[in-house]
């Protein structure tokens, strides 16, 4: 009884061990005791430089977003600011580049003549989810001294995609009223 008893408990830890190795085994029949700890810590700092990294990148798309914001914010303020000037006459019409862009968003008055055989229209142009075309023509102010005016937007007619609404013939002089841009 008692020499039996010893066996099987013997054989117990045997047991044991057997299946600690066959639940262990991976491919290939080759034994393995699970990670080791250096792997897991390995792995730990791989999880949280990718999680470092991602924290910083959504803060730096963040202040991105707030940067745009205050641009979005300080060109509202100058075209708020400038369109509460005086318009500008056609005399002061900058000439220049630089003269130009200290003058954007201002308003102007302009008298002059359509070249409206010279009209553009810029396609595929949406309003209000509609598709149309902005319509851009020159205005001429002396001979050889011409602006282009963006006239407004005009929809397309989806029957007839090369058809377009005619313009208002003005001939003759007229005054323009606009914004620099």
């Amino acid at each position: 009884g008692t020499g039996q008893r010893g066996q099987h408990q013997h054989q117990g830890n045997d047991d044991h061990g057997f299946h600690r190795r066959r639940l262990s085994r991976q491919g290939g029949g080759m034994l393995t005791s699970g990670p080791s700890p250096a792997a897991g810590r390995r792995r730990r700092a791989v999880v949280l430089v990718a999680a470092a990294l991602a924290v910083a990148a959504t803060a730096r798309l963040g202040r991105w977003q707030l940067d745009r914001a205050q641009q979005k914010l300080d060109l509202q303020a100058r075209i708020t600011a400038r369109g509460s000037l005086p318009p500008l006459p056609q005399a002061d019409l900058p000439r220049t580049e630089p003269a130009a862009a200290d003058q954007h968003y201002r308003l102007v008055q302009l008298r002059g003549r359509w070249l409206s055989e010279r009209t553009v229209y810029l396609d595929n142009r949406q309003m209000n989810a509609r598709q149309g075309f902005f319509v851009v023509t020159p205005l001429q102010l002396a001979p050889g001294d011409v602006v282009l005016v963006q006239r407004g937007w005009m929809p397309r007619d989806f029957t007839d995609r090369s058809r377009l609404q005619p313009l208002p013939d003005q001939p003759g002089e007229v005054l323009v009223t606009g914004r620099l841009a």
